[in-house]
């Protein structure tokens, strides 16, 4: 029974953060830092209670996790450099996303979330440019787009 437990929390975590993020930015335009940072608590908690042994294998364990953490290492390095160009927000939404997801998971995450803002982006383009309206500094909010890459990861998951 506590196996089956797990695996709604590993499915009902992620979708949740990544909800509440998604909703957060598309009303505020910004993600929330105190619930990233509780999201990130659950799910340190949640890995230190489903990983079996200390491991660094890049496969599974700790050592995954930390791989896994890398692409929002990267965004935040490059939200710095570029004076956040790329929303911090968004780097940390998919450092959090590290804890829940393996390495594979967060890039597929990270480059289906781009391609979906890069159409949604030409849309806005092509009706801004209809309406002739302004739309060259009006930014895309980058986990709202992220949201049904998600799930439809853990959806895959389950099949």
């Amino acid at each position: 029974m506590e196996a089956r437990y797990m695996e709604i929390l590993e499915l009902l975590l992620p979708a949740v953060y990544a909800g509440v993020c998604a909703y957060t930015d598309i009303r505020r335009r910004m993600i929330d830092i105190r619930f990233s940072a509780a999201a990130g608590i659950l799910g340190i908690c949640f890995l230190v209670i489903r990983e079996t042994g200390v491991s660094m294998d890049v496969n599974n364990g700790y050592g995954a996790v930390v791989f896994a953490l890398l692409p929002g290492v990267i965004l935040a390095v490059a939200a710095v450099i570029t004076g956040e160009a790329i929303g911090m927000g968004d780097a940390i939404f998919i450092l959090i996303c590290g804890l829940f997801f393996s390495m594979k998971e967060v890039i597929i995450i990270v480059c289906l979330t781009w391609m979906l803002c890069a159409i949604a982006a030409v849309i806005v383009a092509a009706t801004g440019g209809i309406r002739r309206k302004k739309v060259r500094n009006r930014g895309l909010p980058f986990v709202t787009f992220a949201f049904p890459v998600i799930l439809f990861i853990l959806r895959s998951r389950y099949e």
